[in-house]
């Protein structure tokens, strides 16, 4: 991004230099060059108070303004300002893992790519590799591999759900939800958790949508009635010419 409003900032007051803990915010990870743009000495959300302001984004204009942002104090003396204008095409990293565009709370539509390898649908890098029985099978690729067990781990928990309810509780653990949907984002967004928050992506509404599309439980849910169909079809007391055997052994 450059030559506009930066999307998000930081605000350190009353200090010099960013804290060790945030530098890396600033530090591009592929080239371990600094990559930010910064105002010393800047205003902020607190009167009378002046520190550093910075955005992990270079060739921005980075300023406070009241009435474009949004701000929240995310430790003692750490502020995070949000543009309440930005879009998510702001954050966009030059990758392509495709997915299903979501509709989120701060209104815009962010995409999540599929996660989830018990589906054929996994956007995820991956590999071909010969199993023991000189099978071709695919396998995530090893630094995709935590995400894509964590979105199966899912899955497969609401699966169980499924068959011991009928229904899957999509009321999971909030902070396992966002820990997976904040995951996969990053694999196409230049954004943390902490941003997200400031941009007010989350809401109640938007987990089960997100989730779903990381796992893309309809593909999900079409496997499971393939199979259901399959073992019916492999099971003679589910065909009604079929009279079975009573409790007794008897023919009925």
């Amino acid at each position: 991004m450059s030559n506009g409003f930066a999307p998000i900032v930081y605000w350190f007051p009353g200090v010099k230099s960013v804290p060790d803990a945030y530098k890396a915010r600033f530090t591009d990870p592929v080239t371990g060059n600094d990559k930010f743009s910064a105002a010393r000495d800047a205003k902020g959300p607190v009167d009378g108070e002046r520190g550093i302001m910075i955005s992990p984004f270079d060739g921005c204009v980075v300023m406070y303004n009241e009435d474009r942002q949004r701000w929240d104090e995310i430790e003692e003396g750490v502020w995070l300002g949000a543009d309440c204008e930005a879009e998510p095409e702001a954050f966009r990293l030059d990758t392509d893992f495709s997915g299903v565009a979501v509709k989120m709370a701060d209104g815009h539509y962010w995409e999540l790519p599929i996660a989830n390898p018990l589906v054929g649908t996994c956007s995820l890098p991956l590999w071909h590799r010969l199993n023991k029985h000189r099978q071709w099978e695919v396998e995530v690729q090893a630094e995709y591999r935590g995400l894509s067990q964590r979105a199966a781990d899912i899955s497969q928990d609401l699966i169980r759900q499924l068959a011991e309810t009928g229904s899957p509780n999509v009321e999971l653990d909030d902070d396992r939800l966002r820990g997976i949907i904040v995951d996969a984002l990053k694999l196409n967004y230049n954004i943390t958790l902490e941003e997200l928050s400031a941009l007010r992506v989350f809401s109640p509404d938007t987990y089960w949508p997100a989730l779903s599309a990381i796992l893309d439980w309809d593909t999900q849910m079409e496997i499971l009635q393939a199979e259901d169909s399959e073992a019916s079809a492999l099971d003679p007391f589910t065909d009604p010419g079929n009279t079975g055997s009573t409790a007794d052994g008897e023919k009925e």
